[in-house]
């Protein structure tokens, strides 16, 4: 063989080589796509937080809307819930409704007609199929055709395939419900004005919402000719929009109910919904600190700081204990940088820390913003002091001491939040870099 020739070995050689090393590059971008994955989803997992460039400046910000709807939301399953039945009794002056549910979920209260009739939705939800055909079935009778004494007057119907126990024709109650998209709306009409006491869902599954009445006289029913206090709208509600048509309030209806049924579905993250069942009822956040303080809530939540800060401010006077609001509202201030009233509103109180931190932390990022570093510094060593595992808080402490010129205790602020690193990519990225530059 020729100097010049080369044996099929050589060409298959030179083939796995070329092999190999596509095998290894491919590896390699594919070993590098991971850690970029990681490296995401691991400040994906945080609030989100921007810092600026200049060390001196740096603020860790929360961002408007993050962090401040921390509910641990139940997600309405795929398939409807059964309401299966409804329970009606009276007693004097005072009408009970219990709704059987096959799972736990939302529903909204809608009176009109002078508190006569009543409009609940239950979202997700749809009316279980009954064998029985549709009449007035006599209950009074014992199963063996006995009469059975000592039992209650009661009699079932079946109303368009919902089942309902108890007289409410002696009673002149009528009940009527129908579908709307996935949700099942009753209505219910009375025969006088009545205000609801109380609002009650069972958090399980089955379920059961039970609502109670009571009577109200005819002169406590308020003609609301203001349109600007009336319902606001919303796509799910069922209020007449007749133009020029009377809308009456009835201020006896229990602020703890409304705001119970405001909680509920907040908690199914219907803030539309909360939002109009809190403003329809305009006495119940004069008169709960907490209802108050979850409309405020929502309206961040919407980013509709107008609002916010204005309901904060009304309920800030008349609830001044309230620690809620006032974050709330300091919040509010904090987004629309008036970072001097957010620090004023958040020190006029001392709350305990334990059980504020994210009052404190707000309150550190407020300080920062307005270069009060010796101060911001204090309140990050003392909320560290309570829980040392919030890399932020290193950051943050880390940024207060850089900014007084006290180099060694910052560099050994940000590493310990790198080795925590439970951090924003954004603020990763950050301590990173300021560690390069002062070691």
């Amino acid at each position: 063989m020729g100097p010049n020739r080369r044996s099929s070995s050589d060409y298959s050689y030179q083939n796995d080589n070329r092999v190999v090393k596509v095998c290894v590059a491919v590896l390699a971008v594919l070993i590098l796509l991971a850690i970029v994955f990681l490296i995401n989803s691991s400040g994906k997992k945080t609030k989100a937080v921007s810092v600026a460039k200049n060390p001196s400046a740096a603020v860790m910000k929360v961002d408007d809307a993050a962090g401040l709807d921390t509910i641990d939301h139940y997600y309405s399953p795929k398939f409807p819930i059964k309401l299966s039945s409804a329970r009606f009794s009276i007693n004097q002056n005072e009408l009970d409704f219990d709704f059987s549910l096959s799972s736990w979920t939302a529903y909204l209260v809608n009176f009109k007609n002078e508190h006569r009739t009543l409009e609940l939705i239950l979202y997700n939800t749809n009316v279980a199929a009954n064998t029985i055909s549709e009449k007035n079935i006599d209950k009074n009778v014992a199963g063996d055709g006995a009469q059975a004494p000592e039992a209650p007057p009661a009699s079932s119907h079946i109303i368009n395939g919902l089942k309902v126990t108890g007289d409410i024709e002696a009673h002149n109650v009528t009940i009527n419900h129908y579908n709307h998209n996935r949700d099942t709306i009753l209505r219910i009409d009375f025969p006088y004005s009545v205000h609801l006491v109380k609002s009650t869902i069972m958090k399980g599954h089955p379920s059961s919402l039970f609502l109670n009445f009571k009577r109200t006289e005819a002169p406590k029913i308020v003609n609301d000719a203001d349109p600007s206090s009336s319902p606001s709208s919303s796509p799910s509600s069922t209020k007449s929009s007749t133009k020029g048509a009377k809308e009456y309030m009835d201020y006896n209806d229990n602020p703890e109910a409304i705001y119970d049924i405001a909680k509920n579905l907040l908690y199914f993250k219907k803030y539309n919904e909360a939002i109009s069942q809190l403003e329809s009822n305009p006495m119940v956040t004069l008169e709960n600190d907490n209802a108050a303080a979850m409309l405020t809530k929502i309206y961040i939540i919407k980013q509709d700081y107008a609002k916010a800060q204005m309901l904060g401010v009304r309920s800030l006077e008349l609830f001044p204990l309230n620690i809620e609001i006032r974050r709330l509202l300091a919040q509010v201030y904090f987004v629309e940088k008036n970072y001097h009233k957010a620090q004023q509103t958040l020190q006029a109180a001392n709350p305990d820390m334990k059980q504020n931190l994210d009052y404190y932390e707000l309150l550190a990022s407020v300080m920062l913003k307005v270069k009060n570093y010796a101060s911001a510094s204090g309140v990050y060593r003392n909320m560290l002091a309570i829980n040392a595992n919030k890399s932020e808080w290193w950051a943050g402490l880390g940024i207060t001491l850089q900014a007084q010129g006290k180099i060694n205790l910052a560099l050994e602020a940000y590493n310990r939040a790198l080795r925590i690193n439970n951090m924003d990519s954004n603020l990763l990225g950050y301590v990173k870099s300021q560690i390069s530059i002062l070691q």
